[in-house]
């Protein structure tokens, strides 16, 4: 999906936990959306609008959809 790209308000690298942790710290009424990129081609967005994931793709091997999407990037 080509969704514009917009102002970065911040980066996360590491750990398991870090897409757990960022969406824990998202404020509530954020609007925008959150890039992972995985290992080798794998790239999943997740869009929110006020504070609430809209919308969910992850491309892989595979592409996935909505819940199934953000736990594959989870």
């Amino acid at each position: 999906m080509d969704i514009p790209k917009g102002e970065i308000i911040e980066a996360r690298t590491g750990s398991e936990n870090a897409l757990k942790e960022l969406l824990e710290d998202l404020k509530e009424d954020f609007s925008g959306y959150i890039e992972v990129v995985g290992r080798g081609n794998s790239l999943g967005q997740i869009l929110f609008f006020d504070g609430r994931p809209r919308l969910a793709l992850f491309e892989g091997d595979s592409r996935c959809e909505g819940r199934e999407a953000i736990a594959l990037m989870i």
